[in-house]
């Protein structure tokens, strides 16, 4: 049987990785995140230190290699009915980074399968 190959998109404290790590049995290439998401990311960047972080506002280069698929956790406080959010504007900017990270993944990575919480 192959080994499934797989990333994660902004794992924030990386509860969605580790259960994709228990599905699979593999750790994930690589993690794509930003710069904001640094201190949310540090217990998963402590747990699997071996595992690269790819920052892309610090315009670090997506790998090509193909991948079965790709978790996100991409936060979404925009869209949330409880945001405190009151313009359109703020809103769209607390949704930035679903959009800029399918962007990425759908059009330069292209995994078999992206899907997120």
């Amino acid at each position: 049987m192959r080994e499934v190959k797989w990333a994660t998109a902004i794992p924030l404290i990386g509860g969605s990785a580790i259960g994709c790590w228990n599905a699979t049995g593999v750790k994930p290439e690589y993690h794509l995140s930003y710069t904001a998401f640094g201190k949310n990311e540090k217990p998963l960047e402590e747990y699997w230190p071996e595992v690269p972080r790819i920052v892309l506002d610090e315009g670090h280069q997506v790998p090509s290699d193909r991948l079965d698929f790709i978790n996100s956790v991409c936060p979404c406080a925009g869209l949330s009915q409880l945001s405190t959010a009151k313009s359109k504007e703020v809103r769209d900017k607390s949704n930035k980074w679903m959009f800029e990270t399918a962007d990425v993944v759908l059009g330069k990575i292209k995994p078999r399968v992206f899907w997120g919480e």
